[in-house]
């Protein structure tokens, strides 16, 4: 239905198809947010000014689905599997982003999750999404199939965390 009619001209609000690789409501695997060869989503830009990331696409996905490893829906299940883009030698399994529990203490927050043998963790930090990097807080853990806490200091300010597995 045309719900931004009114406001937003037709030619500025195309209502279209999008091509996605794969929609599904279960955790059976078939959730492929990503664009498929195309979709009209393709080719549109943003201007150098809207203070966002430039990419060629409409919508929060393009070729690679930035969301399999850390969200509750790649946990479950819900994402099909070949929407992981493996980087390395042939053969060597990805990490999986581990379950992260958050819990309150005195000081600030604590971290709690699985790790598995042979991979490293190293938990970063940064204050604001968007543009800059993140940066390392503490050093890297290496995994040993067990659960592993850390603490970060309250700052004062909102903040971000991820955990970064190797």
């Amino acid at each position: 239905e045309d719900y931004g009619g009114e406001f937003v001209p037709a030619a500025l609000n195309p209502v279209a198809d999008p091509l996605l690789g794969g929609v599904s409501r279960q955790p059976e695997r078939s959730l492929d947010p990503t664009l498929r060869v195309g979709s009209p989503a393709w080719g549109y830009g943003r201007p150098e000014d809207s203070g966002l990331h430039l990419v060629d696409y409409v919508g929060a996905f393009g070729s690679e689905n930035w969301a399999q490893d850390w969200t509750a829906l790649g946990h479950e299940g819900f994402f099909k599997a070949t929407a992981i883009r493996p980087s390395g030698p042939v053969g060597v399994l990805p990490p999986v982003a581990p379950l992260v529990g958050v819990s309150r203490t005195e000081t600030g927050i604590r971290l709690t999750f699985a790790t598995v043998s042979g991979r490293t963790y190293t938990v970063q930090t940064r204050t604001a999404l968007g543009f800059g990097g993140w940066a390392a807080s503490g050093s890297p853990t290496l995994g040993t199939g067990s659960a592993v806490s850390v603490d970060l200091p309250a700052t004062g300010i909102a903040g971000f965390f991820r955990v970064v597995v190797e």
